[in-house]
């Protein structure tokens, strides 16, 4: 269970217009969820956190040290 909180956390670090997309909710809903105006039913929670998964960018490694 994700709280109204931790959904807004999660919103401030992502593209708003590439995660209402892939949500398919209005870039208006994730601002005010972003600032945590409305409540949403767990149907969109879930649809957020699938969207902020599938267009979160992949972290790239570091490359390991290497013993000189």
């Amino acid at each position: 269970m994700v709280t109204p909180e931790q959904l807004a956390e999660l919103l401030r670090g992502v593209n708003v217009a590439e995660v209402a997309k892939a949500a398919n909710v209005s870039t208006k809903t994730v601002y005010r969820l972003r600032h945590q105006s409305n409540l949403p039913n767990m149907q969109t929670v879930q649809k957020l956190l699938d969207a902020i998964k599938a267009t979160k960018p992949a972290r790239k490694r570091k490359p390991a040290a290497t013993a000189a």
